[in-house]
C-alpha cells in the first residue's frame, strides 16, 4: 500500500466508529457490519499523484451520496480554516447568510439559497455545522466538520433577509448533509475526504444532483487548496479560531 493508504488503514476503524458522517461507500462489498471501506473504491496511487478520486453511490433506499478523496498540499490548520469559513469553497453560486456562530464555533447555523435555472424554483435551507471533538479526542490526526439540515429553522431565517422576494419564491430542500474529514499527512500535506448527500426535491431528480456534485468536486478541491494556502500564510497572533480539536489555530487577520 502507499503511504496514504497505510495512514488511512490505521485510522479507518476509529473514523467509521466516531464520525458523524462516515465516508465509507456502501455499494461495494460490505465490511465490518455493513460499512464499506474506502479501499473498496479509492485508487491510492492516484491520490498520491495529486488526483481527486470521486465515487457516487446509491443506497438500497435510493439515497444518493458522493464521496471524494484527495490531498490538499497545505497544513491541516489552513485547510480547516478554509472549510469552516462562512462561504464554503466552491459555492460561489450560493447566497449565504450566517445566522448563529462563527467559523468553527459549534454549532454554527447558515441560511443558504441556490439560484436554479428557469423553470425550476430556487431552493433554500438552513444547515448547522458542527465540529466532532470526540473524533479528534480519539484520534488527534483526524479533524471532522459536518453539517445537516436544521428542522423548522427556515421560517426564522426570513427575518433579516435582504431579498424577501427571492426567499418567498424558494422551495425548501428535503436533505442536505455531509462533512469534511481532514487528516494530518505531514507538515504541509492534508488528506481531505469529502462526503455529501443532497436532495433538492420537486422535479429535480436526486441522481442528477449527485452527478452534478460529482462533476464539480475537482473544482471544489482546487478552491480548497487555494484558500488553505491563503490562511496558512496569513496568520496573526491577534486572530485565532478553534481547530478541529477545539484548540486555537491562527487565521487570516
Amino acid at each position: 500500500m502507499s503511504g496514504l493508504a497505510d495512514l488511512w488503514h490505521d485510522l479507518e476503524r476509529v473514523v467509521e466508529a466516531t464520525s458523524r458522517f462516515p465516508p465509507g461507500a456502501c455499494d461495494a462489498t460490505p465490511d465490518r457490519g455493513g460499512v464499506c471501506a474506502l479501499e473498496a473504491f479509492v485508487d491510492w496511487a492516484a491520490v498520491e499523484r495529486g488526483e481527486v478520486v470521486v465515487k457516487r453511490h446509491v443506497r438500497a433506499d435510493g439515497v444518493s451520496r458522493v464521496v471524494a478523496v484527495g490531498v490538499v498540499p497545505q497544513a491541516r490548520a489552513g485547510a480547516w480554516l478554509a472549510v469552516t469559513q462562512d462561504l464554503q469553497p466552491g459555492q460561489e453560486g450560493i447566497v449565504e447568510r450566517r445566522l448563529t456562530g462563527r467559523w468553527a464555533a459549534s454549532p454554527k447555523q447558515m441560511y443558504q439559497r441556490i439560484d436554479l435555472p428557469w423553470p425550476v424554483a430556487d431552493r433554500h435551507w438552513v444547515i448547522e455545522g458542527r465540529t466532532n471533538l470526540a473524533l479528534a479526542g480519539a484520534e488527534p490526526r483526524v479533524w471532522e466538520r459536518s453539517w445537516s439540515l436544521v428542522p423548522g429553522a427556515l421560517a426564522g431565517a426570513r427575518t433579516g433577509e435582504p431579498d424577501v422576494g427571492a426567499y418567498d419564491a424558494s422551495v425548501a430542500v428535503p436533505r442536505n448533509e455531509g462533512g469534511w474529514i481532514l487528516v494530518e499527512a505531514g507538515p504541509t500535506r492534508t488528506l481531505a475526504i469529502y462526503s455529501v448527500s443532497v436532495n433538492l426535491g420537486g422535479a429535480v431528480p436526486e441522481g442528477a444532483v449527485s452527478r452534478w456534485t460529482e462533476s464539480s468536486v475537482q473544482g471544489l478541491y482546487t478552491t480548497l487548496a487555494t484558500d488553505a494556502k491563503r490562511y496558512s500564510t496569513r496568520t496573526g497572533a491577534a486572530c485565532s479560531q478553534p481547530g478541529g480539536d477545539g484548540k486555537a489555530v491562527g487565521c487570516a487577520p
